[in-house]
Order: C-alpha cells, then structure tokens, then sequence
C-alpha cells in the first residue's frame, strides 16, 4: 500500500494525460505487461510499506490498540490516572478489577469486552491466579517481563511497538509492594513483583 498525495485530488488536468493514455490502448497495453511479467517476488506477502503499517495500526480494535498502548509505554493507566506499571526483570500480578477498569477506562463501553479480555490477555503470555490478599482470593494477572509482552504484542498485531518511557520501579526488587490506588478506597491494588 501506498499514501498518495492530496496535492491534485480532484484536478482534471493534472490526470488528463493519464486518462488520455488509458483511452489510447494503455489498458490494453498494461494488460499485455501483466499477462507476460516473470514474476520473481513472492506474492503471498505484501511489501510492507510505511503506508500499510499506518493502516494497520489505525484498523485495530479499541482493545488491540489498549494493548498496544500498554505495551509502548509499559504500564496500563487506570480511570482515576493511576499507573499500574510492568517491569523489564520479572513478573507483574495485577488485580484483575484493576486492568478491567483500566481497559475499559480506554475502551469505553465497547460491546464485547468482556468476554474478549481475557482471552486476548491469555493469548499475550498472561496468566490467571488467585492469590490472597486481606484473606481473600483475588483474581488478578499475572503479566510477563515487558519486553516478553512488548514482543507478543507486536506477534499478535504484526505492528511494531516503539517503546516509551515506562515508569522505573523504585526499591527493593525481590519484594516490591506498591498500592496503585488512592488511600481510603475499601479495597487497594496492590501491584507485586515475584
């Protein structure tokens, strides 16, 4: 694919050459090209131009281009602004309800999310668990080091992901516990790294 110009978009003068020698036995003539072309690219594949990966990146989904986003910079911002980060040396567990709340603060109400999270997560290398917190059972997500993420996205996608800059994780990093949410909420995200 290319992007042409909108520079003579609707000039009749300027294309009148063009259509002057379609009318005189051009299209007979770039017929008889293609018919007798060897043919020496495979055409199974198509050349990916500038053009082709602007389309395909403007085409996908509210949820693909959530992921994508996420896999640029990093992290997945919630609807009250707050960061849930995910780190380039080891795993991230992310409540569940956080990154529902994150998506949807992206996607709007897009019809089908729900039941097309979670299976675009698992198809990403993110698992499921339930680890407990405050004595309860808590779905959360266990996402994969950033760059192992950053590299399924663009597999999934077939979109390069130029990365941004991702919020750095501060302290110790065997055992690092961030609350992700506002204080005084009745139940606080808890962002853990293993």
């Amino acid at each position: 694919m290319l992007e042409a110009s909108p520079k003579h978009a609707n000039d009749r003068e300027y294309f009148k050459p063009l259509f002057d020698e379609i009318d005189k036995g051009g299209a007979e003539a770039m017929l008889h090209e293609l018919l007798h072309r060897k043919i020496v690219s495979n055409l199974r594949f198509a050349p990916e131009t500038a053009a082709l990966l602007k389309q395909r990146e403007q085409s996908l989904s509210n949820l693909d281009r959530w992921v994508l986003e996420a896999a640029k910079s990093g992290a997945f911002t919630k609807r009250d602004g707050t960061c849930l980060s995910l780190d380039d040396k080891e795993v991230v567990t992310l409540f569940a309800n956080d990154i529902r709340d994150a998506a949807k603060h992206y996607c709007g109400n897009d019809l089908g999310f729900n039941r097309t999270l979670g299976p675009l997560l698992l198809d990403l290398g993110v698992k499921t668990t339930r680890p407990r917190a405050d004595g309860k059972q808590v779905p959360s997500y266990v996402f994969p080091k950033a760059s192992e993420f950053r590299a399924s996205v663009k597999t999934r996608l077939n979109i390069d992901v130029d990365v941004n800059e991702a919020p750095s994780i501060e302290g110790d990093e065997s055992e690092f516990i961030r609350k992700t949410t506002p204080p005084g909420n009745q139940r606080e995200g808890v962002r853990m790294l293993h």
